[in-house]
């Protein structure tokens, strides 16, 4: 997205820059890509305002989850405890302890 952003429109380039498991797929993404002239500098202000929101968000998120780990580290056994049930994770835990407390019986 930051190459179609700095102005790189040719399907071939673009579809070399692929990384990881999108790399098998080279040929799909050129045809993919196909049209990517008409890529328009509106199109990179719009993309580039999108990603610095996500970015943004991203960042929120990081900075709340820390606030919310600190809220919760008296619980840690508890979590512990939540979180190895079968299909939960940590932040089931999190959010089973935040909703009922840790009285579980």
């Amino acid at each position: 997205m930051e190459h179609l952003i700095g102005g790189e429109r040719n399907p071939k380039v673009l579809a070399q820059l692929a990384r990881a498991r999108a790399r098998r797929k080279i040929t799909e993404l050129e045809h993919a890509l196909d049209g990517a002239e008409f890529f328009t500098a509106e199109h990179a202000a719009l993309l580039r305002t999108m990603l610095e929101r996500i970015d943004r968000l991203t960042g929120d998120i990081t900075r709340l989850s820390g606030v919310i780990e600190q809220l919760l580290a008296p619980y840690e056994e508890q979590l512990q405890q939540a979180g190895s049930m079968p299909g939960w994770g940590r932040r089931s835990a999190q959010d089973a302890v935040a909703e009922t407390g840790v009285d579980m019986t």
